[in-house]
């Protein structure tokens, strides 16, 4: 995963999601930071954030994106080319 924050200018991060759990009323959303420093990094997502979320994933042009990388991508550690 690539992220950005504009706190750190054009600063890339990579990471990888760790895990994703129920925590009361949030999904937690733990995140490692592998580059260029060594973070861990949680998001909580309410359920409001998970219906925009899923609204985003189900527009056309990326749910066409999802099932392609599905079909392509079947192998877990590979990594889809940005």
């Amino acid at each position: 995963m690539r992220m950005r924050s504009t706190g750190l200018g054009k600063t890339e991060l990579v990471g990888e999601i760790v895990s994703l759990k129920k925590e009361g009323d949030y999904l937690v959303l733990n995140m490692k930071i592998i580059e260029p420093t060594k973070w861990r990094v949680k998001a909580g997502l309410s359920f409001g954030d998970l219906v925009k979320l899923m609204g985003q994933m189900f527009r056309p042009a990326n749910l066409v994106y999802l099932l392609v990388g599905f079909f392509k991508y079947r192998n877990p550690d590979s990594h889809l080319e940005l």
